[in-house]
């Protein structure tokens, strides 16, 4: 019988495994709950490593948060958020995002702070009620610099596939330990006051960290935003999106939150 063998020299890097610096990318994990009803706050409230900030001034707008058994060719589950209270006027100060949090520890090796920092690809896929410019950003934590890119829903509640990629910071980096590392954010509105488009690392201000976003979930009613299949990797390149065994996924889940015997008594 003929053996073949992979020439490693021929591969490249990020073909390999663990290569997704991204927890639940692929929406699978919801320990504390699958459904969150007409929402009005901020914090970890249904799929795990997805953190919500709504910073509404007037308190109009609410939303309910679920998982969702609809996605992409691929991919059996998707975050979803659903507009059930529109926010009549949008102050410039307000803005609305999910965001992931990334341990410094896993970010070595992206190289930021260094003159060997690689650049970085973000890619997912994205479905809305909505069709316009939306935003995802970059925040590096103790380096306190931020970048935030646009990109563009093309066709109403159709999923599509989005790549950004952020270029090499050298001056500083996350501090490689058991802190935030990185935030990857990802705007559903932004105020007048969060949406500057940027193009280039800054430091960290309101003003750009939903830079291009011009697109409102809260401004609708019962409009729409679904995401699954992030996955953020070193390289210009977006790669196919690595998926995990569940149990791998939600082992990595359960160093950041885990309920212990009844759901009264949790760990965080």
């Amino acid at each position: 019988m003929a053996v073949s063998r992979i020439n490693e020299a021929g591969l490249n890097v990020n073909q390999y495994g663990n290569r997704n610096l991204i927890i639940n990318g692929a929406m699978k994990i919801a320990q504390r709950t699958t459904q969150s009803t007409n929402a009005a706050s901020t914090g970890y409230i249904t799929l795990d490593r997805y953190y919500h900030e709504m910073k509404v001034n007037t308190d109009q707008f609410t939303y309910t948060t679920e998982q969702v058994s609809d996605g992409p060719s691929g991919f059996s589950k998707s975050f979803k958020l659903t507009c059930t209270t529109a926010e009549t006027a949008l102050a410039s100060d307000e803005y609305g995002r999910i965001y992931q949090a990334i341990e410094g520890n896993n970010l070595e090796r992206i190289g930021f702070g260094t003159s060997d920092a690689k650049e970085i690809t973000l890619s997912f896929y994205v479905k809305s009620s909505l069709t316009g410019n939306f935003s995802a950003s970059f925040y590096v934590n103790d380096a306190n610099v931020l970048y935030s890119k646009a990109y563009t829903i093309n066709a109403a509640n159709t999923w599509e596939y989005k790549t950004l990629t952020f270029p090499a910071y050298t001056t500083a980096g996350p501090n490689i330990d058991n802190t935030q590392g990185a935030i990857i954010n990802f705007g559903l509105f932004a105020g007048s006051g969060s949406n500057t488009a940027s193009t280039n690392w800054a430091t960290y201000s309101q003003a750009n960290l939903l830079g291009g976003q011009t697109a409102s979930i809260a401004g609708t009613l019962n409009a729409t935003w679904q995401i699954t299949g992030i996955q953020l990797e070193v390289g210009d390149t977006a790669t196919d999106f690595e998926h995990r065994t569940y149990n791998d996924v939600l082992m990595q889940c359960k160093r950041y939150y885990q309920i212990i015997g009844d759901a009264s008594n949790t760990q965080r």
